[in-house]
């Protein structure tokens, strides 16, 4: 989905939904501008009501197609339905269907979904207490035309996967996977090339101690290898080593709408190490390039030493998140690249965009006694940026460098980008309309900035920061960025940092390591909540008392 978020309902259960315009709703409500003859109701104005208790009554009787045709355009189910008999539910959608009440088949009835029936860019959307449920692995499930294998519990879905690789299954019901016990290796431990559609189903307490998530792999060998609308509670991943994430660890396919709640994904030791809190690394291979859209976690993260870790995903090579935020907190060790959504993206195409962490990031930097050159990055959002990044922001506290001894340690720290690189191409690090919040604290041996600790100003425009910046030693610390790699700055970027917030008043250091810098302006508390700062383009940002305590906002991704 692109476009427009609505403030309203930006975030709701961790999923991104759409601006309903219009719709067919299904609630308590009377029946309303809905027509209703052999077995087929439809929207006859663009704000359609069907009682809930009128749906159920007709589904005993009889199959029902609910079409919402050009005129509402949308289906919405705002209250729970359910039925015990054998009778189909289809609900045929000109745009997108959204649930954010439970729909249960508990008989042998099945269900028929199809989406842009006439329209564009529609999808389908769990959000809240949303789901679907087909109490009988028997029911028939198709979504826009194709048949779906049904499964309710760990074990059957790797048992679908194993049987067809490239599948498409769908998860039916809730399941509480500590009946399981611990699993030694992730329970889908093949590579999966299929569609599982989780539709808004939880999958609770999975733990596996040795293996990498509930996938090992998604898509090295499909364009269209999809994971999406599940969620996932309470799950623990302990990998010894390599890639990790609570949903999957190697990403080549696209997650949509999948969540990871509490729980902690940790990776040991070992070098090149991914773990994300849903999922591990974001991969390309044959023009296929890894994608997570619409997707949440509160999962904690730890990982050791030479890793990449984060609240989502922990790196991504030519990789795309859209749409989507983390709030657990991330720790790691020597070496490491730590963010609160992304601990690396690199790549000249790899991209965030309108997403947002809120969990506090911490690069450890204990000096071991062995290893004198020990180089870490902490960001609020992305550790280690040598990609793009546009309309995101970040919250959370971000620290690093304690302990560190030697002149070759180094560590960056950053409320937004611990270290963002430039290779003279501009489209690397390239940092746009976004915002950090969060305090940025550093040791000994670094920089720090409330936006970034090591930067190339040229590429980072209509940007902000608020956090305190400290140091506890010498390191280079700024206003806006710890270490401009830009010499001398750049006059049209248009960032600014808080003289009141940041512990840093001089109007001169908005650069740790040099003065005045260009395009970097200091400016009050009061003055950036008195309109949008010069170069900030309205159509993207917005001010407003009651939002984001008065300070400039993103029109399509307002803070939650």
């Amino acid at each position: 989905m692109t476009g427009k978020i609505c403030a309203a309902s930006a975030l709701l259960a961790g999923l991104w939904v759409g601006c309903a315009q219009a719709a067919l709703v299904i609630s308590t409500a009377a029946t309303s501008n809905v027509s209703c003859s052999g077995g087929v109701c439809t929207a006859t104005a663009a704000n359609a009501v069907l009682n809930a208790h009128d749906l159920m009554v007709s589904l005993a009787h009889g199959d029902m197609t609910l079409v919402s045709g050009s005129t509402a355009q949308d289906i919405e189910f705002d209250t729970p339905v359910h039925w015990t008999s054998a009778h189909r539910l289809t609900l045929d959608s000109y745009h997108a269907i959204t649930f954010t009440q439970p729909v249960i088949s508990e008989g042998t009835g099945g269900i028929t979904m199809t989406t842009n029936d006439g329209g564009t860019g529609g999808d389908i959307y769990f959000t809240g207490k949303g789901r679907v449920a087909l109490w009988d692995l028997g029911s028939a499930l198709t979504i826009n035309g194709k048949p779906y294998t049904l499964v309710n519990n760990v074990a059957g879905l790797a048992a679908a996967v194993s049987a067809n690789p490239a599948g498409r299954i769908a998860f039916a019901n809730i399941y509480n996977a500590s009946v399981d016990g611990v699993y030694s290796q992730s329970p889908v431990a093949i590579d999966f090339d299929g569609t599982f559609e989780g539709l808004g189903n939880t999958i609770s307490h999975l733990t596996v101690d040795g293996g990498r998530g509930l996938f090992s792999s998604l898509g090295p060998s499909s364009t269209q290898a999809i994971l999406r609308d599940i969620v996932l509670s309470g799950t623990v991943i302990r990998a010894p080593s390599g890639k990790a994430g609570a949903l999957v660890a190697w990403n080549y396919g696209t997650v949509i709408g999948a969540s990871s709640i509490g729980g902690m994904v940790s990776v040991a030791s070992g070098d090149l190490m991914s773990a994300g809190g849903l999922v591990g690394r974001l991969d390309f291979s044959g023009g296929r390039f890894g994608t997570v859209i619409r997707s949440f976690s509160s999962t904690r993260v730890v990982c050791g030493n030479f890793c990449a870790a984060s609240g989502l995903v922990g790196s991504s090579e030519e990789g795309r998140i859209r749409q989507s935020g983390a709030s657990g907190a991330v720790a790691a060790g020597n070496h490491a690249n730590a963010g609160g959504l992304l601990g690396e993206n690199d790549g000249s195409s790899s991209s965030v965009a309108l997403s947002f962490a809120t969990g506090s990031v911490t690069v450890r930097n204990a000096f071991d006694g062995a290893n004198t050159n020990v180089i870490a990055t902490a960001g609020g959002l992305v550790g280690h940026n040598a990609g793009m990044i546009d309309q995101s922001y970040a919250t959370g506290t971000v620290s690093g460098g304690s302990g560190l001894k030697y002149a070759t340690n180094h560590v960056w720290v950053g409320g937004l980008v611990g270290l963002g690189d430039y290779d003279g191409s501009a489209t690397r690090s390239l940092i746009t309309h976004s915002y950090a919040r969060g305090a940025v604290s550093v040791g000994a041996q670094g920089d720090a900035g409330g936006f970034a600790g090591k930067s190339p100003s040229r590429y980072t425009t209509q940007c902000y920061s608020t956090g305190a910046v400290s140091t506890s030693g010498a390191s280079e610390i700024g206003g806006f960025v710890g270490y401009d790699t830009w010499v001398g700055g750049y006059a049209s970027a248009h960032d600014y940092w808080d003289l009141d917030t940041s512990g840093v008043s001089d109007p001169g250091k908005g650069a740790g390591n040099t003065t005045n810098d260009q395009g970097i302006t200091g400016l009050t508390t009061a003055q950036l909540q008195s309109g949008l700062p010069s170069g900030f383009d309205p159509t993207i940002w917005a001010e407003s008392a009651g939002i984001n305590n008065g300070l400039p906002y993103l029109l399509d991704i307002p803070p939650q």
